[in-house]
């Protein structure tokens, strides 16, 4: 009797359905290579969802000195950035943790992930061949020092962003490695870490075809023509990714009108940016500066909302086009036309 009076309250219309949360970070791992040269690398981050249902509020610790995280806690989705700090360090491997919890109950609360990073000695770039024995010779004319030509002025050795564009498994995948700065040609190897297995680096190019999925961390060194050379080393990161079946960019609606009169306050406009059932990495940007965009990158399905700044415009027509890009995926990118009517 008692068991079926519980079924019969499992299932009276109008009850509220049980809402649980669930934790989930898209890492449990973190690695961080850098030099004398680069006592800040560049930070990462950590996506932090609820694969549950309701809401979830987190909050990330860490007991690590040189991990520095930023928001400390949020809601999800939401995203952790993790930056370390390293000019008190001295070479050696170091490892720290950060936990990330939900601020009540949630499944898989807490999610821990583990850090590690190398520290190592400024680049050390393969020793250039010994110059042979110097011969007799008639004495040689002076030569004056070229002068950089007007308007280059000497420019330090860089590589940005640190941060390649993703490649997609199974798929040919060619990227320059992108150095800025210093005189070319330039010199380019792999100091520490791995790339994916599949790519290689040969001639200031990452190019090659990948079959395993993840992110891969590994320290560039890079040495420029110049007299003496400029040499750096560079933590960078690449990450493979996998685009499921029936994957594609989708922007709605296609295309976008507004009319503004007088003083009039626009209503923002919203893009509904989906992937299909695969969350990826969107980035939106625009050729126009009266018009803002709100975010400009974000993970799908998201919204990215358009808001107009018309203080500076005369009454007439403009055009825009906002581009969204999803790295690896059909119809990317999307852009998307934008035409704005001022009127008195």
């Amino acid at each position: 009797m008692r068991s079926v009076l519980l079924t019969f309250l499992v299932l009276l219309p109008g009850m509220a359905e049980v809402q649980i949360p669930v934790l989930n970070v898209s890492t449990a791992r973190l690695s961080f290579i850098t030099s004398g040269t680069s006592p800040f690398p560049p930070s990462q981050q950590v996506r932090v969802r609820n694969t549950g249902s309701g809401s979830l509020v987190w909050r990330a610790t860490t007991s690590t000195p040189w991990l520095r995280l930023s928001p400390a806690e949020g809601t999800a989705p939401g995203t952790l950035t993790v930056t370390v700090e390293t000019p008190q360090l001295a070479v050696g491997d170091y490892s720290g943790r950060i936990t990330v919890a939900a601020v009540g109950d949630a499944d898989d609360s807490p999610a821990i992930i583990d850090v590690s990073l190398k520290l190592v000695a400024a680049a050390k770039m393969s020793p250039e061949p010994a110059a042979p024995p110097a011969q007799p010779a008639a004495p040689a004319r002076p030569v004056t020092p070229a002068k950089p030509e007007a308007g280059a002025p000497a420019s330090g050795l860089s590589v940005s962003p640190t941060t390649l564009p993703p490649a997609t498994r199974n798929f040919p995948y060619s990227q320059a490695v992108p150095i800025r700065g210093g005189i070319p040609p330039y010199s380019v190897q792999i100091l520490q870490g791995r790339l994916p297995p599949g790519l290689a680096l040969a001639n200031g190019a990452i190019s090659g075809m990948s079959g395993i999925p993840g992110t891969y961390l590994f320290a560039l060194g890079v040495m420029d023509s110049s007299t003496p050379p400029q040499k750096i080393a560079q933590q960078m990161l690449l990450r493979v990714i996998t685009i499921y079946q029936n994957t594609a960019l989708m922007v709605v609606p296609p295309a976008v009108g507004i009319v503004i009169a007088g003083n009039q306050r626009q209503q923002p406009m919203r893009l509904n940016i989906s992937s299909g059932g695969q969350p990826l990495d969107w980035h939106a940007t625009t050729d126009a500066t009266w018009l803002r965009l709100i975010p400009s990158d974000g993970v799908s399905p998201g919204i990215l909302q358009l808001d107009v700044v018309t203080q500076e415009l005369a009454v007439g027509s403009y055009m825009a086009t906002v581009t969204v890009m999803m790295e690896g995926v059909p119809n990317s990118p999307a852009r998307i036309p934008v035409q704005l009517v001022v009127r008195k």
